[in-house]
């Protein structure tokens, strides 16, 4: 998978046009899984972001050293396992007590992560997929300068609430996580007796 990354990355070429932004993306320590954060990767380079992946079973020290290095605008972090979600918790919590919080928008992704989770840690975003992370980083920072800002309450939602799920779901189902780049399906829910 590494292998095929790195040609998709190298033919996308990074996108045309002036960086974007500046983002330090991995996955969390005690976490091995990234094939979904490489997809995640390889769209942000090929919409002009400078992208810097930290690799897997990253720890919080290198996620704050990184950002600190490259001037990030923007941390991803991906989970794949529900042990690990936790990193997600403590490094915005870590970034709160130094008091460098407004330093970076946070955004946090993988299969267990939910708009709910990032809710409940103070994340800036999650992102369900790829192309989901993509739009909510492009409008975190065009919020972080003053652009628009009530279209982006359509990309970004509102606490508690997933703007990409479907409208059209029918009632008495929910989100249920599938391996892979976090992507959600519809299950039926069940119901108490």
């Amino acid at each position: 998978m590494e292998g095929a990354m790195e040609v998709t990355n190298a033919a996308l070429g990074g996108g045309a046009g002036a960086k974007r932004g500046t983002i330090v993306i991995g996955t969390v320590a005690g976490d091995v899984h990234d094939i979904g954060k490489a997809i995640v990767i390889a769209y942000l380079k090929a919409n002009s972001f400078e992208v810097h992946d930290l690799g897997r079973d990253c720890p919080i020290d290198t996620f704050l050293a990184k950002a600190e290095e490259h001037g990030a605008d923007v941390i991803g972090m991906s989970a794949l396992l529900t042990t690990t979600m936790e990193e997600q918790k403590k490094l915005i919590a870590r970034l709160v007590a130094e008091g460098r919080r407004e330093a970076y928008k946070v955004v946090v992704g993988g299969a267990p992560a939910t708009q709910r989770w990032a809710d409940q840690i103070g994340a800036d975003a999650y992102a369900e997929d790829a192309s989901d992370g993509v739009k909510k980083i492009e409008a975190l920072l065009a919020q972080r300068r003053g652009e628009g800002s009530a279209q982006l309450t359509g990309v970004l939602g509102v606490q508690g609430t997933s703007p990409s799920r479907d409208p059209r779901r029918p009632r008495g189902m929910i989100d249920a996580p599938t391996c892979g780049m976090g992507r959600m399906h519809a299950v039926p829910q069940r119901r108490p007796e």
